[in-house]
């Protein structure tokens, strides 16, 4: 598989530019092992990174958080409710069962 389908498969998986995928790919092989630089010799062609990134770059990068953080935060509010129910069925359960021992 060649750096641009890789690049392009990035950009599809992740929902980013292609631009922000190449940054990606990039600096995951820049940080490849040496034995995987030993395997695929082409890990050597790609140079160090500038020193800083675009705004644009800075933007897609947030966008990308905010966005793995929306299910996060979701699932959390759901755990939340299901607690609470849980709660309220066992407090119900309790008072029943107070009730049906005084009568």
């Amino acid at each position: 598989m060649g750096f641009k389908k890789v690049q392009a498969a990035i950009a599809k998986k992740s929902g980013v530019s292609k631009k922000a995928a190449g940054a990606i790919l990039a600096s995951s092989t820049r940080k490849a092992s040496a034995a995987a630089k030993k395997k695929n010799p082409n890990l050597k062609k790609v140079t160090k990174a500038k020193a800083k990134a675009s705004k644009v770059q800075k933007k897609t990068k947030i966008k990308a958080i905010r966005a793995s953080d929306k299910p996060k935060t979701a699932k959390r509010t759901a755990v939340k409710k299901e607690r609470a129910n849980f709660r309220e069925r066992k407090a119900n359960i309790k008072k029943i069962a107070k009730t049906k021992i005084t009568k």
